[in-house]
Protein backbone atom coordinates (compact mmCIF):
# COMPACT_ATOMS: atom_id res chain seq x y z
CA UNK A 1 0.00 0.00 0.00
CA UNK A 2 1.42 3.49 -0.57
CA UNK A 3 0.21 6.69 1.47
CA UNK A 4 0.09 9.81 0.96
CA UNK A 5 1.23 12.87 2.84
CA UNK A 6 3.24 13.22 6.02
CA UNK A 7 3.86 9.86 8.25
CA UNK A 8 2.30 10.37 11.65
CA UNK A 9 5.97 10.93 13.51
CA UNK A 10 7.18 13.33 11.57
CA UNK A 11 3.24 15.35 11.97
CA UNK A 12 4.56 15.08 15.90
CA UNK A 13 7.72 16.38 15.49
CA UNK A 14 6.39 19.42 13.47
CA UNK A 15 3.55 19.82 15.81
CA UNK A 16 6.04 20.07 18.91
CA UNK A 17 8.51 22.30 16.93
CA UNK A 18 5.81 24.58 16.36
CA UNK A 19 4.57 24.38 19.54
CA UNK A 20 8.19 25.34 20.97
CA UNK A 21 8.21 27.57 18.59
CA UNK A 22 5.46 29.77 19.76
CA UNK A 23 6.01 29.39 23.70
CA UNK A 24 9.82 30.95 22.86
CA UNK A 25 8.00 33.36 21.03
CA UNK A 26 5.41 34.61 23.45
CA UNK A 27 7.83 33.76 26.31
CA UNK A 28 10.50 36.38 24.90
CA UNK A 29 7.73 39.01 24.32
CA UNK A 30 6.33 38.89 27.12
CA UNK A 31 9.79 38.86 29.14
CA UNK A 32 10.78 42.05 27.16
CA UNK A 33 7.49 43.71 28.35
CA UNK A 34 7.84 43.13 31.53
CA UNK A 35 11.78 43.99 31.56
CA UNK A 36 10.99 47.26 30.49
CA UNK A 37 7.91 48.17 32.62
CA UNK A 38 9.92 47.35 35.72
CA UNK A 39 12.57 49.54 34.18
CA UNK A 40 9.93 52.53 33.93
CA UNK A 41 8.59 51.97 37.39
CA UNK A 42 12.19 52.03 39.36
CA UNK A 43 12.99 55.44 36.98
CA UNK A 44 9.54 56.47 38.44
CA UNK A 45 10.15 55.51 41.97
CA UNK A 46 13.84 56.93 41.70
CA UNK A 47 12.41 59.91 40.24
CA UNK A 48 10.07 60.19 43.10
CA UNK A 49 12.89 59.42 46.11
CA UNK A 50 15.23 62.03 44.67
CA UNK A 51 12.41 64.70 44.30
CA UNK A 52 11.28 64.15 48.08
CA UNK A 53 14.71 64.32 49.35
CA UNK A 54 16.23 67.73 47.49
CA UNK A 55 15.15 70.89 48.62
CA UNK A 56 17.00 74.69 47.87
CA UNK A 57 16.57 77.41 50.23
CA UNK A 58 17.48 80.91 49.72
CA UNK A 59 18.85 82.57 52.61
CA UNK A 60 19.72 85.54 51.76
CA UNK A 61 20.32 88.31 49.70
CA UNK A 62 22.59 91.62 49.71
CA UNK A 63 24.24 94.37 48.56
CA UNK A 64 27.82 92.87 47.14
CA UNK A 65 30.45 94.90 45.96
CA UNK A 66 29.60 96.06 42.61
CA UNK A 67 26.37 97.03 43.18
CA UNK A 68 24.86 93.62 42.57
CA UNK A 69 22.63 91.70 44.55
CA UNK A 70 24.00 88.43 45.71
CA UNK A 71 22.23 85.85 47.37
CA UNK A 72 23.08 82.56 49.80
CA UNK A 73 21.54 79.27 48.12
CA UNK A 74 21.54 76.20 50.76
CA UNK A 75 20.61 72.57 49.75
CA UNK A 76 18.45 72.11 52.90
CA UNK A 77 17.83 68.67 51.57
CA UNK A 78 19.17 65.39 52.33
CA UNK A 79 20.85 64.46 48.55
CA UNK A 80 23.26 66.63 46.76
CA UNK A 81 22.40 68.44 44.08
CA UNK A 82 24.40 68.73 40.75
CA UNK A 83 24.33 72.72 39.61
CA UNK A 84 26.55 72.78 37.29
CA UNK A 85 27.82 69.51 34.41
CA UNK A 86 31.70 68.84 34.04
CA UNK A 87 31.03 70.75 30.95
CA UNK A 88 30.20 74.16 32.63
CA UNK A 89 26.51 74.18 31.72
CA UNK A 90 24.51 74.83 34.56
CA UNK A 91 21.74 72.69 35.97
CA UNK A 92 20.33 75.38 37.88
CA UNK A 93 18.07 78.10 36.40
CA UNK A 94 17.71 82.20 37.78
CA UNK A 95 14.30 83.84 37.57
CA UNK A 96 13.91 87.61 37.90
CA UNK A 97 10.43 89.06 38.18
CA UNK A 98 10.01 85.65 36.34
CA UNK A 99 11.80 86.40 33.51
CA UNK A 100 14.85 83.76 32.97
CA UNK A 101 18.24 85.40 33.46
CA UNK A 102 20.84 83.22 31.16
CA UNK A 103 23.42 81.34 32.71
CA UNK A 104 25.81 81.90 30.74
CA UNK A 105 29.50 84.27 31.42
CA UNK A 106 27.82 87.42 30.55
CA UNK A 107 24.65 86.73 33.25
CA UNK A 108 24.58 85.38 36.87
CA UNK A 109 27.17 82.93 38.48
CA UNK A 110 28.08 81.52 41.49
CA UNK A 111 31.03 83.46 43.37
CA UNK A 112 34.37 82.21 43.75
CA UNK A 113 33.61 80.18 40.39
CA UNK A 114 34.59 76.25 40.10
CA UNK A 115 35.67 74.64 36.83
CA UNK A 116 33.76 71.90 35.89
CA UNK A 117 31.13 70.26 37.92
CA UNK A 118 29.26 72.32 41.14
CA UNK A 119 27.75 69.87 43.30
CA UNK A 120 25.95 71.15 46.40
CA UNK A 121 25.55 68.44 48.75
CA UNK A 122 23.22 68.79 51.95
CA UNK A 123 23.47 71.77 54.73
CA UNK A 124 25.87 73.28 51.93
CA UNK A 125 25.18 76.79 50.72
CA UNK A 126 26.98 78.55 47.58
CA UNK A 127 26.79 82.40 46.88
CA UNK A 128 25.58 83.44 43.63
CA UNK A 129 25.70 86.61 41.75
CA UNK A 130 22.62 87.31 40.24
CA UNK A 131 23.95 90.29 38.49
CA UNK A 132 20.84 92.04 38.51
CA UNK A 133 21.72 95.51 40.86
CA UNK A 134 20.69 95.72 44.49
CA UNK A 135 16.94 97.32 44.41
CA UNK A 136 16.89 100.61 45.63
CA UNK A 137 15.34 102.12 48.98
CA UNK A 138 11.44 100.55 48.64
CA UNK A 139 11.76 98.78 45.67
CA UNK A 140 11.97 95.17 45.19
CA UNK A 141 12.01 91.66 42.68
CA UNK A 142 11.52 88.17 43.14
CA UNK A 143 14.39 85.87 42.56
CA UNK A 144 13.69 82.11 42.20
CA UNK A 145 15.88 79.05 41.27
CA UNK A 146 14.88 75.96 39.93
CA UNK A 147 17.44 73.21 39.99
CA UNK A 148 17.64 69.30 39.14
CA UNK A 149 15.29 67.12 40.87
CA UNK A 150 12.03 69.43 40.77
CA UNK A 151 13.89 71.74 43.50
CA UNK A 152 12.56 75.58 43.40
CA UNK A 153 13.30 78.45 46.17
CA UNK A 154 11.96 82.28 45.54
CA UNK A 155 12.81 84.91 47.79
CA UNK A 156 11.59 88.44 47.49
CA UNK A 157 14.29 90.89 47.35
CA UNK A 158 12.53 94.09 49.47
CA UNK A 159 15.06 97.28 50.31
CA UNK A 160 13.91 98.69 53.41
CA UNK A 161 17.19 101.16 53.67
CA UNK A 162 19.81 98.20 54.76
CA UNK A 163 22.31 96.23 52.41
CA UNK A 164 20.50 93.28 53.29
CA UNK A 165 16.60 92.25 51.63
Amino acid sequence: MSSKGLSQVIGAVLLILISVAAATSAWTFIDEVTSQTQENVEDKVDKQSRESNSELTSEIAYNGTNGYTLTTLRNSGSISLQLQNEDGNKTLNLYIDGRPVNGDSKSWEFLNPESGSVLLDPKESKPVNTTKKFPAKGEQYSIRFVGPSETSTTYICYNSGSNSC
